[in-house]
């Protein structure tokens, strides 16, 4: 949910006739192989990311369907780091908690890390 509605914000605002988001989000599993053992570290590193955010989503939301929404979104991010889902869970967790000063923080800066501008 977070995701689509900074990606509408971002093209409602932006004034852009043309976005493209492949370079936010591109969901690319036909590289997948089904071998754990041929897997190399940044894809491994990856389904680490999404699953501490998918274990965040389910702690906090309690509810399958959205954990499982959150890690396919989670899974096709580009920009894929440990910074964008400490704010991601920052920004859930004020969602969860109707927090809106956590939420808010939360989603500003998953929103400029999407984009890659902060890394650890």
């Amino acid at each position: 949910m977070w995701l689509y509605l900074m990606l509408t914000t971002l093209v409602v605002t932006s004034g852009v006739q043309s976005f493209d988001i492949s370079k936010v989000w591109k969901l690319d599993i036909k590289k997948i192989d089904p071998d754990p053992a041929t897997w190399e570290t940044d894809f491994k590193n990856k389904l680490i990311l999404v699953g501490t955010l998918g274990a965040a989503s389910f702690m906090l939301f309690k509810n399958l369907p959205v954990t499982a929404g959150i890690m396919v979104c989670g899974f096709g991010l580009t920009n894929l780091s440990l910074y964008l889902v400490a704010s991601a869970v920052l920004a859930m967790y004020g969602f969860a908690k109707k927090s809106v000063g956590y939420a808010g923080i939360g989603s500003f800066f998953t929103y400029y890390a999407m984009w890659g501008l902060f890394k650890l």
